[in-house]
Parts: structure tokens; sequence; C-alpha cells
């Protein structure tokens, strides 16, 4: 047999960093400035997303228009739900209030159809509505005007938060938090 020599220790060698000196050191901007530059760049983004507003609107619309008999597939409201979610978050980034107050609506009650069956295209359609009444660039409403508009939305969804579950439980449909992003 034969015998083993002892293994030797590795030695590491680490490269020197300077990032605890740098971090030490003064400089860089001050919190007002980077939440100036900050503020600047999602202010060069408006109009880009305001055209992602009206293209999610438009989406909403055509489905809406596009159910057999007044009636949607779940794959429909899904792809309601995404758009809904994307006017949301950029009507809450670029303050949109009535929008966005519309668009988690549209969330809320879209979360309330994927429960029911048949799915009624209808309320997607006065959603898609009010929708359009809150875009960037529309005339603006009177504080009244939006208060009616925004009871009516509340009461589609009000009737819809009553009628029955037709789905099984268990079903995809029931896992769905509409107005968080917690869906496919």
């Amino acid at each position: 047999m034969s015998v083993k020599a002892p293994k030797k220790k590795a030695r590491v060698f680490l490269p020197p960093s300077n990032l605890k000196e740098q971090l030490s050191r003064a400089g860089g901007k001050s919190r007002d400035e980077a939440v100036k530059a900050a503020m600047a760049g999602v202010e060069a983004l408006r109009e880009h997303s305001m055209d992602a507003i009206d293209t999610a609107i438009k989406a909403v619309e055509a489905v809406a228009q596009e159910g057999n008999n007044g009636k949607l597939s779940e794959t429909n409201l899904k792809d309601v739900l995404r758009n809904a979610d994307e006017i949301v978050e950029l009507a809450g980034t670029f303050d949109l209030p009535n929008l966005d107050a519309a668009g988690r609506s549209l969330c809320d009650l879209v979360g309330l159809l994927l429960k029911t069956s048949p799915f009624p295209a209808e309320p997607i359609a006065v959603h898609a509505r009010a929708l359009r009444l809150f875009a960037p660039g529309r005339p603006s409403l009177s504080p009244i005007e939006i208060e009616m508009v925004l009871t009516e939305l509340e009461r589609f969804r009000a009737f819809f938060e009553t009628k029955p579950s037709a789905a099984p439980s268990g079903e995809s449909a029931l896992t769905i938090n509409p107005c968080t992003n917690d869906h496919p």
C-alpha cells in the first residue's frame, strides 16, 4: 500500500476591491437630484404610455364587441384583465385617478365574471366606454359626471357580486386575483 501525502490547503486570492472606499467617499447625486432625475425619466415615457393606454382601451373595446350573442369566452375575459391591469398601472403612474378607478372597477368586474357562466359582454362594453371617457386627451368631465359614471360602474360590480358562482370549486377561474397582477 502506498502512503498518501497530506493535502495542502488551497490558497484563495481575492482581487482588491475599492467598493468600501467608494461608499465612504462623498459624491454622487443628492436625494433631491436623484428624485428629480427619476421624475424626468418617468415623464419622458408619458407619450409612449398614453399610446399604450389607448391601445389597451381599444383592445378592451374590441373584446366587448366580438362576443358571440353577447357572451365572451374565459380567454376573452383574461385578455380584458391583462389590458385593464396595464391601464391601472399606467394610470397610477401618471396620476390619472378617474381612469385608474375605472380600470380597477373593470379588474374587479372581470374577477367576478370569471366566477359566472356564461360570461356576458355588456358589462365589459360599459366599462370600455367609461375608460374611453376618462382616457388621456379627452375633455374633462365635471365632478358630478365623474361621480355618476363611477357609481354606475359600482352598480355593475354589485350586481355580479350577488350572483352565485357557476364554476366548480378548484377551477382555474377562481384562482385569479384580478387586481394584484396574479394572473397568467
